[in-house]
């Protein structure tokens, strides 16, 4: 939509929601981007001149499609950058919008939701296994991921407790 016309949009779009859930407005500076552009066009062009003075002097085949073949990268390149700028361009004169909409029907979900009760009861046991299978699971990856200093320290205590009762004995 054309930027002059962007606010009033909004204003109007907001005037005729019953609830407003959420609202963001954010804009992109590219002076930076298009300055970087222009600089970048200018010097391909001074590359393109070059070019074609070479390909005016070119005495043979061979330096002529070499010449020629870089001269097409240089023209491409020249065109990629001036459809990027005119790209910019247009972005600048026009303001894009996203709207998301959602309807909510309240009451007839809630009152199915909470009667069924097969379908709670189901929910839980599931929610119950997951969470026991999450805490067996943390074990196991601790016990195996500390493993490299578990397993000297508890043959290390072994064999102090083992000393330790045969000096008693």
């Amino acid at each position: 939509m054309p930027e002059d016309g962007f606010q009033s949009f909004l204003d109007e779009v907001v005037s005729m929601s019953t609830e407003l859930v959420h609202r963001s407005t954010y804009g992109n500076d590219v002076t930076e981007e298009y300055i970087d552009l222009e600089s970048r066009i200018r010097s391909q062009e001074v590359v393109e001149e070059r070019l074609l003075t070479f390909l005016e002097a070119a005495e043979n085949t061979e330096d002529l499609l070499t010449i020629s073949d870089d001269l097409a990268n240089v023209q491409q390149e020249i065109e990629t950058i001036e459809g990027r700028m005119s790209f910019l361009e247009n972005q600048v004169d026009f303001a894009t919008v996203n709207l998301y909409i959602y309807e909510q029907s309240s009451t007839a979900l809630q009152d199915q939701s909470t009667l069924n009760t097969w379908q709670n009861a189901t929910n839980l046991f599931t929610g119950t296994i997951n969470a026991l299978l999450s805490v067996v699971s943390f074990i196991v990856v601790t016990v195996v991921g500390l493993s490299p200093v578990l397993v000297p320290v508890s043959i290390g205590i072994i064999v102090w407790f083992w000393l330790y009762r045969r000096k008693k004995k």
